[in-house]
């Protein structure tokens, strides 16, 4: 399916402008350069509840000006408004369902096994992407075809859509990653290769907080080659009813249980080795003149809120 224009989906609610209501994507041509179309990218959103939420994270996927896209969405039976959101954007969804489930993880997994793509990615409920994510994300990964994962910086916003803070990230590194000093912080932000998810056996559908981390421990560990694009590719929402607001501790306790992690931790030499990452943190954040924004980032340490501590 190609991405629908603006002036195809149904008008926005009323006082609603901006990205993704009255705003959409660059149109990407039907084909590449090369004649060949561009790579089938698969979209599953897990859905529970979030209908607050799920128009402008549907609208945010849908214009994006993307010329061969799959949206599956599977709902857990949800009891609000959802599912007559969903059915309001139902010709330009390709496969939806509503009914109970195990959880995120699972419903993540039952909508890949319905997906075609080469190009795999999830979208929670009530997260969305930037204008041109999946165009950016795309273009990189045809130059590269060695590339299998991508990955991006994350907006952090509220639940009316307005900007928190950003969280901005550097290079991969898998050393760096598990010491916390490579910035994966939401998986709005992340893209791969459909054939190494299916290789490292998808979701681990126990993991209720960390299972996008223990995900992208499956792709370190079986070699999969990422790389950085430095551009905001998505967000995450901060809101009272949000899954993992107010939740840190667990979703830390979640995080240290996975071995590699917890591996890392109980090193006697943790603490030199992570300020070791840190300092190459500080060095990729100064090369790519992210320095205002670290500035920002420190004041905002001495501020009282949870959001600027993401």
């Amino acid at each position: 399916m190609r991405c629908p224009k603006l002036s195809e989906l149904p008008p926005p609610p009323p006082g609603k402008e901006g990205w993704p209501w009255t705003e959409e994507s660059d149109a990407l041509p039907d084909r590449m350069l090369n004649g060949k179309p561009w790579p089938l990218i698969s979209i599953v959103t897990p859905s529970y509840n979030q209908g607050e939420f799920i128009e402008e994270t549907i609208r945010s996927l849908l214009l994006q000006g993307y010329p061969n896209l799959e949206y599956i969405i599977i709902d857990g039976g949800s009891i609000d408004n959802s599912i007559e959101v969903i059915r309001k954007y139902e010709p330009w969804i390709t496969y939806w369902t509503s009914e109970p489930d195990q959880g995120q993880s699972n419903a993540v997994n039952k909508g890949f096994l319905k997906s075609h793509g080469t190009i795999l990615a999830w979208l929670n409920s009530d997260d969305t992407y930037e204008k041109n994510a999946l165009c950016s994300v795309a273009t990189l990964m045809v130059q590269k075809p060695n590339v299998d994962v991508v990955y991006g910086n994350v907006k952090v916003i509220d639940e009316v859509g307005q900007t928190l803070t950003e969280v901005r990230t550097v290079p991969f590194n898998s050393q760096a990653f598990l010491y916390e000093t490579v910035h994966i912080v939401a998986q709005s932000a992340v893209f791969w290769r459909s054939k190494l998810f299916f290789e490292v056996g998808k979701l681990n559908e126990e993991l209720h907080y960390s299972m996008d981390r223990d995900l992208l421990v499956k792709f370190m560990e079986k070699g999969a080659n990422f790389a950085f694009l430095r551009a905001p590719l998505g967000t995450y929402r901060c809101h009272q009813s949000s899954k993992t607001f107010g939740t840190s501790s667990k979703s830390r306790a979640e995080l240290l249980s996975l071995i590699p992690f917890s591996n890392v931790v109980q090193r006697s030499d943790y603490t030199f080795w992570r300020l070791i990452y840190r300092l190459r943190q500080i060095a990729y954040l100064s090369i790519q003149g992210d320095l205002p924004y670290m500035i920002a980032r420190l004041i905002a340490r001495f501020k009282p809120s949870a959001f600027d501590r993401l």
